[in-house]
């Protein structure tokens, strides 16, 4: 226990971001901004699976439809309290999504903005995989 203590605060802190807000006797989704959910794709999607069919989409911040970098909009959602991003979109025909040409910013939002980073990242080739260490 003293272990613990020395380590990590007395608050455990959960986020359960999802497609719907709800409450329950347990859970109860108080500020929905600490963690947000963002497309880089907005709704667009090559795939447009059944178990989807974009629906997962429509939830999230739409980086499509902004001028802003990637990195200016968590710089604003940052200022608002938010504390980690979940980052997602639509699949390339090959199943990816376009994380690519963000990691300058991601790495920038890591080590700037102190967020939290999870990252969907459908089936990622080699130079994106590469990419994605450089967050940790």
């Amino acid at each position: 226990m003293e272990i613990r203590r020395q380590h990590f605060p007395d608050t455990i802190r959960f986020h359960n971001p999802g497609l719907r807000r709800h409450r329950t006797s347990e859970i109860t989704c108080q500020q929905p901004e600490e963690f947000v959910s963002i497309s880089l794709t907005g709704t667009h999607c090559a795939l447009n699976c059944k178990h989807c069919g974009t629906h997962v989409l429509r939830g999230m911040n739409d980086l499509s439809r902004t001028p802003q970098s990637l990195f200016e909009l968590c710089s604003k959602l940052a200022e608002k309290g938010t504390r980690g991003i979940l980052i997602s979109g639509g699949c390339d025909r090959q199943g990816r999504v376009p994380i690519l040409t963000h990691l300058p910013d991601l790495i920038k939002i890591r080590k700037v903005l102190g967020m939290t980073i999870w990252i969907h990242p459908g089936l990622p080739d080699e130079e994106t995989t590469k990419g994605l260490v450089e967050l940790d």
